[in-house]
């Protein structure tokens, strides 16, 4: 599991979309979960950056017709799933795997979530946040592992973070845990 950190509205959304967009563009077939923002806006982002237009400028074109461009410049599929916040789970998003492996034949070389803080623990921690983020953590990996896939997602920076050029565990909004199994952090 990678994770981007960041303060609050400094892009974290961008930069998962950006990936989502540069790894489609590279053939890569790529599952985004989204948990905050609605899915026509994250496919906005992600058609502006693989057709290299401004979002604003999206709405000179109609929805086919930006399928089909996005088409013609991709080699792999793209499935962007909405899901309310703080109702998936790790195991939730396990079912979404297998759903669309048996339903529409697609299997992730990548995942994108935004954002894990979004997310509730499948294990119960009697209310701990701290420590459900922790359980969300493992529990992502544990589905990294057994699909052989890579996760990414965001995190925000605690107050102490924000500004600072230097960021270490300490600076890790809500949880020290999400770096503990975080595999990479940015």
């Amino acid at each position: 599991v990678s994770m981007y950190f960041g303060e609050a509205n400094m892009g974290k959304t961008t930069f998962l979309c950006n990936d989502a967009a540069f790894a489609v563009k590279n053939g890569y077939r790529v599952l985004y979960v989204t948990l905050e923002m609605p899915d026509f806006e994250i496919f906005k982002k992600i058609a502006s950056n693989i057709l290299e237009v401004e979002v604003n400028n999206l709405k000179n074109y109609d929805t086919n017709e930006l399928r089909v461009r996005i088409n013609n410049l991709c080699a792999a599929d793209l499935k962007i799933i909405e899901y309310p916040s703080f109702e998936m789970s790790a195991y939730d998003l396990k079912n979404i795997l297998h759903e669309l492996e048996y339903k529409e034949k697609f299997i992730p070389d990548i995942i994108f979530i935004d954002y894990v803080n979004c997310m509730v623990a499948a294990k119960d921690s009697g209310g701990q946040r701290h420590q459900d983020l922790g359980y969300i953590m493992k529990e992502l990996e544990n589905i990294a592992k057994e699909f052989d896939v890579p996760i990414v997602s965001c995190s925000q920076l605690n107050r102490d973070g924000y500004g600072s050029l230097e960021v270490s565990a300490k600076n890790i909004g809500e949880s020290i845990d999400i770096i503990k199994y975080c595999a990479n952090g940015y």
